[in-house]
């Protein structure tokens, strides 16, 4: 699946999603299997987001963490707990 892919965008979205602001979750449909009812949406989040800011200290150590217990460092928590 490629999550640049896009076969429906925030202006198709909108028409159907009342969602605005901080509740909208999705940026795009990147994909659909009308067959099986499925259909993948994806959300492009950026630095600006409303809840980056209290979370950017923690986001940051995470980054910059190994990988512990053959997890990714962001799966555990910042104080090294998990």
């Amino acid at each position: 699946m490629n999550l640049d892919d896009c076969i429906a965008d925030i202006d198709q979205i909108r028409r159907y999603l009342p969602q605005r602001f901080e509740m909208e979750q999705l940026s795009r449909i990147i994909h659909e299997d009308l067959e099986r009812h499925v259909c993948v949406g994806c959300r492009d989040i950026s630095d600006d987001e409303f809840w980056v800011r209290p979370h950017a200290r923690h986001a940051a150590d995470a980054r910059c963490d190994h990988v512990r217990g053959g997890r990714p460092a962001l799966l555990h928590s910042p104080s090294g707990t998990t």
